[in-house]
């Protein structure tokens, strides 16, 4: 993320300036060089390599952009209507893949993107390239590209996987509220659910707590390199039966899949949604962002699988954890509560940024539920998106706790290492007090909604009230999540998931 601070507070940010830079994922190298390529294949005149040197050679223009948080930058490179040229696409190529070095990937309509003439394969600063396209998604503006693929339609419609028509008991009609507010009626339950949107692994991880949807899964939008390492070991045979989407999938790659359902994460009509129900495939969107919302979604996906029971086990293991924190705190008197500061940290680009969630988001609900007192509530959103504060804004609120939400690629004990040692973050009363934690995560993370929250929310009450709830055993809590809503055993977790979770790293 850049930061918009970024000329006022070079020297303060975060004292990172000289410390803070993590390494970057890996990029493929030609041999010779060591310089980093751009590889184009697919539907065009032959498979073609490019270093920054030769890409250049093409011919490049500066494009300004501006990020979803309002932040334009200028960059420079090379028009991808020049690239299309040089390589010869064939006239019916319909669909650019665009592969970045982690593994993912995200698409878009070449013809929308041959007709802008700013859009741009662009120099990174810290080298390689990365997808610039003004006015389209940013879950398709790819950093650390390195390869692209121009398809046929033939190639970029995926075919629709076979299954049988399974037999239900109890078999409709259903109708339920989402999350969206909206009525939706189905003569008969669903066997054929693909899940797309926003946070697609959200909805998908909330499936697959219930066996139905396991099985009558069949196509999935995949917005993370990371996607399956959970899912995989839940369902062994996930990779090789379910269709996997790249971001930003067309309507009539959905369809193609032939679903009978799709589920989203949304609380409002989503475009992709309402083209969906142009051609009459039911959306069912799921909110997850609150308790509230989270039981409701548990009790919409319990009548559209036909298992209300299974529904109902789910909910009481999230309300019994529910329950016990909220009934210890709530005797704690407000001016006891102590100040918290939850921020998210990213450092794309080898730009630092700190951003608090929204006022009504999970990770808000997570610190007041188990008993804080969020410090950044005046400078929050209130519905939607994270907002950037900087070490100054930091340092007036002061927090007595504070807890760095941060994603799996990053070295956590490095991060808030660093944070410790910086000269602004040293002197903050949560620093020098020894209350300065990583937010807990295993393959991911456990402040956001999806399943996991219920783990976060417990760690979290652990770390603000260590004296009250001295009597949890937090890793008996990853056994049981992982136990009862997933069926894992305890070699299995101890095998597949305990190596991933980093708890109290401070």
């Amino acid at each position: 993320m850049k930061l918009a601070w970024k000329m006022m507070l070079v020297l303060v940010t975060l004292g990172i300036v000289s410390g803070c830079t993590l390494p970057p994922s890996p990029t493929p190298t030609t041999p010779e060089s060591g310089a980093t390529t751009l590889k184009i294949t697919g539907a065009i005149a032959g498979e073609r390599s490019f270093t920054a040197e030769t890409l250049r050679a093409l011919g490049t223009r500066e494009t300004a952009y501006t990020n979803k948080d309002g932040e334009t930058t200028t960059y420079t490179g090379v028009p991808f209507t020049t690239l299309l040229t040089e390589v010869g696409a064939a006239a019916d190529a319909t669909t650019l893949i665009f592969a970045a070095g982690d593994g993912y990937e995200a698409q878009a309509t070449l013809a929308d993107v041959a007709a802008c003439a700013e859009c741009i394969v662009a120099f990174q600063d810290k080298g390689g390239f990365r997808v610039v396209l003004p006015g389209f998604p940013s879950n398709i503006q790819v950093r650390d590209l390195i390869e692209i693929q121009v398809l046929s339609d033939a190639e970029a419609i995926p075919q629709a996987p076979e299954t049988g028509d399974e037999a239900i008991p109890n078999d409709g009609p259903v109708t339920v509220t989402d999350a969206a507010g909206r009525t939706v009626s189905l003569e008969r339950l669903p066997r054929r659910i693909v899940v797309a949107g926003r946070g697609p692994y959200m909805a998908l991880h909330l499936l697959y707590t219930f066996p139905e949807g396991r099985s009558r899964l069949i196509g999935v939008e995949s917005k993370s390199a990371s996607q399956s390492d959970f899912i995989v070991h839940v369902d062994p045979n996930f990779v090789d039966r379910v269709v996997s989407l790249a971001a930003n999938p067309n309507p009539e790659q959905i369809a193609a899949l032939k679903p009978d359902l799709v589920l989203m994460k949304s609380v409002v009509m989503e475009e992709m949604g309402d083209a969906l129900a142009q051609v009459d495939i039911p959306v069912v969107y799921v909110g997850l962002e609150t308790p509230e919302q989270f039981f409701q979604d548990v009790t919409n996906l319990g009548l559209l699988l036909g298992n209300p029971t299974r529904a109902d086990e789910v909910i009481a293991f999230y309300q019994s954890r529910l329950d016990l924190v909220t009934s210890r705190v709530a005797d704690v008197p407000e001016s006891e509560r102590p100040r918290v500061l939850l921020v998210d940290y990213s450092d794309r680009g080898a730009e630092v940024a700190v951003q608090v969630p929204a006022q009504s988001w999970m990770q808000t609900f997570q610190v007041q539920a188990a008993g804080g007192l969020p410090v950044w509530m005046d400078k929050a959103q209130i519905t939607d998106g994270w907002t950037v504060v900087n070490v100054e804004q930091i340092a007036a609120w002061n927090p007595d706790k504070i807890f760095v939400v941060m994603t799996y690629d990053h070295d956590m004990q490095a991060v808030i290492d660093t944070l410790k040692a910086d000269v602004y973050w040293s002197k903050l009363t949560a620093t020098q007090n020894g209350e300065l934690y990583a937010y807990p995560m295993d393959h991911f993370q456990w402040n956001t909604p999806e399943p996991r929250w219920i783990l976060g929310f417990t760690w979290l009450a652990t770390r603000i009230y260590p004296d009250l709830f001295a009597d949890v055993n937090l890793q008996e809590e990853i056994y049981a999540f992982f136990g009862e809503l997933y069926g894992l055993d305890r070699a299995t977790v101890d095998q597949v998931i305990m190596p991933k979770v980093f708890l109290n790293v401070r």
